[in-house]
């Protein structure tokens, strides 16, 4: 059963895994570029959220195991839509991303 600090403890840490993921899942879409992104950082920190997910399962820590689980998810999702527009880095350049952001934003 969660304790109330615990449970606490993991809200917290899901709102800011999934907000700080999500923002940057929508500007992705909306921009359909990612030219701002290392792939590889993105790859490590998918590998990085995966085995603190093993870690929960094999502890049976529930508050690291639905954190990172989550983050894992947000992450893929992340890193899928990356090497989806990764084909437009050629196409559009940074200036260009950069103004057509700033539109979308007005």
């Amino acid at each position: 059963m969660l304790d109330y600090f615990g449970f606490t403890a993991m809200a917290l840490s899901v709102v800011a895994v999934s907000g700080g993921l999500l923002i940057q899942i929508i500007r992705t879409i909306k921009l359909k570029a990612s030219d701002q992104f290392s792939i590889w950082w993105m790859i490590l920190s998918a590998v990085t959220w995966f085995s603190w997910t093993i870690y929960g399962i094999e502890a049976g820590d529930i508050y690291v195991l639905v954190a990172n689980s989550l983050g894992f998810v947000l992450q893929v999702i992340l890193l899928i839509l990356i090497l989806k527009y990764r084909k437009n880095k050629k196409k559009n350049g940074a200036r260009k991303i950069y103004r057509e952001f700033n539109k979308a934003e007005v």
